[in-house]
């Protein structure tokens, strides 16, 4: 069983799912909010720099998946403080409860769902080089009714800022050959003010809106 990527075309196994997820994941720094972003102008504005993707094994028929159940957190325990986060995995539970819900699938509790959904997140430090050209010095006078700004001879502006990327993944996995079919992910840069309900539950509906996948 292989997995698709309608951009990229990657492929990956379920046997790796694990550490497809740690990857994904990998290096990642625990904080206390999730996702969004702006370079500070964005976050100003209100907007969202949210990327979500999906992947999928296009030999599934996905029209037999009705109903689901969360992994238990003992079988997916791992490292990452994020994910160890019990409040924080509620309210991942919760956003997707309700949209899956929206979309008619339902949560079972008997053992007899149809696939099983495992959540990952975690958070990344990350670097941006901005290169603004030449500096601009005083304002010139130029001819009668033009001015001007003069350009430094001391060379181009590189300015860097700091920031913090905050993924979410969802794992689909069919309950009876335990292989993965369908990945959704959601990527966004943090800022510390931002309400983490909130933007999960917006990672959660863009994820979802993926699901199941067009044909």
């Amino acid at each position: 069983m292989m997995l698709i990527n309608a951009n990229s075309k990657e492929s990956t196994s379920f046997s790796y799912i694990k550490e497809l997820a740690k990857d994904q994941i990998a290096n990642l720094k625990t904080i206390g909010v999730l996702m969004a972003f702006g370079l500070n102008v964005m976050a100003g504005s209100g907007c969202s720099t949210m990327v979500v993707n999906a992947d999928y094994d296009p030999s599934v028929n996905f029209t037999r998946f009705r109903t689901y159940s969360w992994v238990p957190a003992a079988e997916k325990k791992s490292s990452n403080p994020l994910e160890d986060d019990t409040l924080l995995m509620k309210q991942v539970q919760y956003a997707v409860n309700q949209t899956m819900a929206g979309k008619s699938f339902l949560l079972d509790t008997t053992g007899k769902a149809d696939f099983m959904i495992a959540a990952h997140a975690g958070t990344k430090e990350r670097v941006n080089v901005a290169n603004y050209g030449y500096r601009y010095g005083s304002w010139r006078g130029y001819a009668r009714n033009y001015n001007y700004y003069a350009p430094l001879d001391d060379g181009p502006r590189v300015e860097t800022y700091r920031y913090t990327e905050g993924t979410l993944i969802l794992d689909f996995i069919d309950a009876q050959s335990k292989e993965l079919f369908w990945r959704g992910r959601a990527t966004e840069v943090l800022y510390a003010t931002m309400d983490s309900q909130k933007t999960i539950s917006e990672a959660v509906v863009k994820i979802l809106q993926q699901f199941p996948p067009r044909p």
